[in-house]
């Protein structure tokens, strides 16, 4: 039995071509000669009667050859209508099934070219050529199928992309405190350096910053994999946002900055997880300091299933507003990440609050103008 999809549509649209004009064929036929006895019949009735001899009406049943054929005397005009009913019958048959042989090869070619083009596309893909696309013929469910394979290799380059993108900056990111590391340790060891307190506590910031590195991918993958434990628990919006405002009121006076906080009291509760998402508004609040000029002011907001961090800094271009949640993103490519930082803060705000079911997005005005980050759960 053939396994190709075009041979079984040929095969079938034949089948359906013959079977449906040899059918049709023999019912006419049938019919039409069945009304011409009638109509013989019925002449002779309004003649008068008549004996029967060549040339007068159809054969007696028992006298006609199989099959029905030869239904009038030879030579006769009934049999000479007979005859070119039958080969018309025969020409419009042969003609109706070349017509189907043509439609047949045409909705065949129609059908499968969207697929074999599929089909080459799915090849390519598999053979590492991300990004490939199909051209997308029609609207109907081969182009919507299209359509989705377009939209699926679009995002496994994407994927594909950001996975180097983030290898690379992971080995960057490990590299360097594990120089620095390398460094000492080679030195201690060859007795060039003294230990001191200073160096101690370099090293262990080091270790901090890989320890910190390690434990922000670790969240991401358990984000990533749908297992990101979570300890949901109604919480007092404000309640929460006063946590993480407590919590960086020193670093806000040590860096002149003005830290408010913009709750009232009566806020309805959100279930969430509160070490998670203490741990986003930190990662927020976190990266608002960073980026705000001495002078500048920090603003916590809540509002009705909404909460916000808006800063006075930087602020950030439109074009880069798409992107800031991508891991490792920067938006001036020159510019180096502050110590300490893995650059993964923003990507696991968003993975936390994707978990919970919400969304967070940012706002701003444009360069030097700030910068507002609204987290909203339902």
């Amino acid at each position: 039995m053939t396994r190709s999809l075009a041979a079984k549509l040929i095969l079938a649209f034949l089948v359906v071509a013959v079977s449906g004009t040899l059918v049709s064929t023999l019912v006419i036929g049938s019919q039409t000669l069945r009304q011409f006895d009638n109509f013989i019949t019925q002449r002779e009735a309004i003649e008068g009667e008549r004996p029967r001899g060549p040339g007068v009406g159809p054969l007696p049943p028992g006298e006609r050859p199989g099959f029905g054929f030869g239904r009038y005397a030879p030579n006769t005009p009934e049999r000479v209508f007979e005859r070119n009913f039958r080969w018309v019958l025969l020409y419009g048959a042969g003609g109706a099934v070349l017509l189907g042989i043509l439609l047949a090869l045409g909705l065949t070619r129609t059908i499968t070219r969207p697929v074999r083009d599929l089909t080459e596309a799915t090849q390519r893909l598999a053979h590492g050529e991300l990004g490939h696309q199909v051209i997308v013929r029609s609207e109907d469910e081969l182009g919507q199928l299209a359509t989705s394979f377009n939209n699926m290799s679009s995002d496994l380059e994407k994927a594909d992309r950001l996975r180097q993108q983030m290898t690379a900056d992971v080995a960057h990111d490990l590299r360097t405190p594990l120089s620095i590391l390398s460094g000492y340790t080679e030195a201690l060891q060859d007795g060039k350096l003294q230990a001191t307190p200073e160096m101690y506590q370099i090293m262990h910031q080091q270790v901090d910053q890989l320890r910190h590195l390690v434990d922000d991918l670790r969240t991401l993958s358990l984000a990533d994999a749908g297992a990101l434990p979570l300890n949901r628990r109604p919480v007092d919006p404000k309640a929460l946002l006063e946590r993480v405002f407590l919590a960086y009121m020193p670093q806000a006076e040590a860096q002149d900055i003005t830290l408010k906080l913009d709750a009232p009291g009566d806020l309805p509760s959100l279930t969430v997880d509160v070490e998670r998402m203490t741990q986003v508004l930190n990662n927020l609040v976190g990266n608002a300091m960073r980026f705000t000029p001495s002078g500048g002011i920090v603003t916590l907001i809540g509002r009705p299933q909404q909460l916000a961090v808006r800063d006075s800094g930087e602020g950030v271009a439109a074009a880069d507003l798409p992107f800031i949640f991508d891991r490792f993103y920067r938006g001036d490519k020159a510019r180096q990440r502050p110590e300490g930082e893995s650059g993964l803060g923003l990507a696991i705000a968003k993975s936390i609050v994707d978990a919970h079911g919400g969304r967070i997005w940012a706002e701003s005005e444009g360069l030097g103008r700030g910068a507002t980050f609204w987290i909203e759960i339902e």
